[in-house]
């Protein structure tokens, strides 16, 4: 059951980062009978939480294509730009894309940071300021856009590191540890995710078994 489930996930991941989630879907409705059969409570619940996270981002996706519609009409639009551009950026990873979109939304906040982003500084004080921006604005959002807001900050935080010393240098490298402990924010499910939540259930003793 454990293994079943993990490649299932795995897989669903993989039609999500195509945007298949029609597929996902399927897949993660194989695993979920699986992991009832296992009466593995843990492995049940990792399932049902990707699958929530689906039916979001399946959402979300959604809005993103009415919104390309939009810009094939009109590329300056504000409110399509930011849609796409916020998708792209904050789901996908993809910030070459995304970023000169949000450059152009109708959100100030994340135009303002876009902007700022594509000077890309060359000198460690403006990419420290850089990073922070991006840091502590994602310190208001969602958890899934807070973290890819310190991902983002993270890369500028790495290219400063090798130069900083003392407290400076202790903060920042503290911030890239704190992302680099942590699963990227643009996956939904890792095969890590599955084998904690088999090792949990066996470790406390709640009956999870395999079938």
């Amino acid at each position: 059951a454990k293994q079943f489930v993990e490649v299932a996930i795995s897989h669903a991941n993989q039609s999500i980062q195509g945007d298949q989630f029609d597929n996902a879907t399927k897949i993660l409705a194989a695993a979920d009978a699986v992991a009832r059969r296992s009466k593995n409570n843990l492995l049940l619940s990792q399932i049902q939480k990707q699958d929530l996270q689906i039916k979001e981002i399946a959402k979300e996706h959604a809005e993103m294509v009415k919104a390309r519609a939009k810009l094939a009409e009109d590329e300056k639009d504000p409110a399509a730009n930011y849609t796409v551009g916020a998708y792209l950026s904050f789901r996908k990873g993809d910030w070459d894309k995304g970023l000169p979109m949000l450059a152009l939304s109708n959100n100030a906040e994340f135009a303002d940071l876009a902007k700022k982003d594509a000077t890309a500084p060359e000198d460690d004080k403006a990419r420290i300021e850089l990073g922070d921006a991006w840091w502590n604005a994602g310190e208001k959002k969602s958890t899934q856009q807070k973290l890819a807001m310190q991902w983002r900050a993270a890369h500028w935080y790495r290219l400063a590191l090798p130069t900083l010393t003392g407290l400076t240098q202790s903060r920042i490298a503290g911030r890239v540890k704190q992302i680099d402990d942590q699963p990227a924010p643009f996956q939904v499910a890792t095969r890590m995710s599955v084998v904690n939540a088999w090792s949990a259930e066996r470790k406390n003793g709640c009956g999870g078994r395999p079938a």
